[in-house]
């Protein structure tokens, strides 16, 4: 079924505000994959949307994953009924060894974070002291403090992701025609 390109647009701004909700990443990946190698429809990861040029860097903590700083901002902003503020705490985050070094690293060689990255959110059973558990007994992933978070900070950051994406798909729209 082919939806109207009205509808289409609005599914694929959602996706990518839900997306960065979410820790799918790799799912999403694959499914945009299968799309892409599998049927005459084009797939792309709204994630790796670049911000408009002369978008200020975004502000936050380094580590700022699972229910974090941007996460409860977002969701202060999108559904702040679902947000329960008074069980929000700074976690206690405690990165495997390998982790840390290559974090320290990565200013003088930023493909450090690619060790980082294979060091992070594993198994137990590999010995990496890398999983959730291991890395943070609350669940939360930040670096920051996520009782600072802020609808206003949610709103900024959905209306970066908004005006990203209907750039891009203006661009698109213009190279498909």
């Amino acid at each position: 079924m082919a939806w109207p390109p009205a509808v289409e647009y609005y599914r694929l701004i959602n996706a990518g505000i839900q997306e960065r909700l979410g820790g799918n990443t790799t799912s999403v990946r694959n499914v945009i994959q299968h799309i892409n190698q599998t049927t005459p429809a084009t797939a792309v990861f709204l994630n790796d949307l670049r911000p408009p040029s002369g978008t200020p860097a975004p502000k936050g903590p380094a580590i700022d994953w699972h229910a974090g700083v941007g996460e409860t901002s977002l969701m202060l902003y999108l559904t702040p009924t679902l947000v329960d503020m008074s069980r929000a705490e700074k976690p206690v985050l405690t990165l495997p060894d390998i982790v840390n070094k290559a974090d320290a690293s990565s200013q003088s060689e930023p493909n450090l974070e690619l060790v980082a990255s294979a060091n992070r959110f594993r198994p137990k059973d590999t010995g990496k002291k890398a999983s959730s558990r291991e890395m943070s007994a609350s669940g939360v992933f930040t670096s920051g403090d996520p009782r600072t978070a802020t609808a206003a900070q949610g709103k900024e950051s959905v209306d970066g992701l908004v005006q990203a994406a209907v750039k891009f798909i203006e661009a698109w729209k213009a190279i498909s025609r």
